[in-house]
């Protein structure tokens, strides 16, 4: 490894490594040719709840996450706060992803914090199956409640970051969603409860170079994009043949390279 370079078990019980490590959103660019997060400001602001799906290759995504979701609080009205809750796997907390990353997200979720951005852990299948976490009945209706609240929320729905590995010679790319049905019910909720929302496609590329799923080395001298998809709305998503989070990710994918599309090529 080269001096800017770190293995991920080096960051264990080392404080200064891991404040490091929250250096990375200067890693990301944010590439929104249409200025679509300033329409999202201006529709949050006018009511509409924000669903933030993002594709997912890297631990370093939430790094990604953490600079699109202050560049949309930072415009908000501090005396009109509004509330965005970032779902993520349960098994981070209990630590079944290794001491380090545990750590890690224990920093950044006090970032979250500051922006008005709620954690909300859930248990993923992957977690029952692989770690032994019981299923929590109860993450349906937490999604759920969401909208009811009048908050927002960011999900990786691949729920791993298998799509950033290389398998013969070639990057996974986009994996099949673990649960499309909760997004597609918090979609359905909102028309329900006669919320407006907006869907915001994010099409992360090149983090996997950043902080890499096989070897578990994360490079500061890298850099990745976040491509900023066409702003999705009801009548885009309800109602059509498609279900609205196959929607979704047919947008994230578009804006992908070829080789980084997966199963969505």
């Amino acid at each position: 490894m080269t001096k800017e370079q770190v293995h991920i078990s080096q960051l264990a019980d080392n404080s200064e490594k891991q404040r490091e490590i929250l250096s990375l959103t200067n890693s990301f660019e944010i590439v929104d040719k249409n200025e679509n997060l300033s329409q999202v400001v201006g529709l949050i602001k006018d009511g509409f709840i924000p669903i933030f799906v993002s594709s997912h290759s890297s631990h370093a995504d939430l790094f990604a996450a953490l600079k699109v979701l202050s560049f949309v609080q930072d415009q908000m009205d501090p005396n009109d706060p509004k509330f965005v809750q970032f779902i993520y796997a349960k098994s981070i907390d209990t630590g079944h992803q290794g001491k380090p990353i545990q750590q890690i997200f224990d920093k950044f979720k006090s970032f979250l914090k500051h922006k008005n951005v709620l954690p909300l852990p859930v248990v993923r299948q992957k977690d029952t199956e692989k770690y032994g976490l019981p299923p929590e009945m109860g993450n349906l209706k937490q999604l759920l409640s969401i909208p009811e609240k009048n908050n927002g929320l960011f999900i990786f729905p691949e729920g791993t970051t298998e799509g950033g590995k290389i398998k013969n010679g070639k990057l996974n790319g986009l994996q099949s969603v673990e649960d499309a049905s909760s997004i597609n019910k918090v979609c359905k909720k909102c028309v329900k409860i006669n919320k407006k929302f907006v869907a915001v496609p994010i099409a992360i590329n090149g983090s996997h170079q950043i902080f890499s799923s096989d070897t578990g080395i994360i490079d500061y001298t890298k850099t990745a994009q976040i491509i900023i998809g066409d702003l999705l709305f009801e009548k885009d998503l309800i109602g059509q043949k498609e279900k609205p989070l196959d929607i979704i990710m047919q947008n994230i994918a578009y804006h992908l390279p070829l080789e980084a599309r997966g199963i969505f090529k």
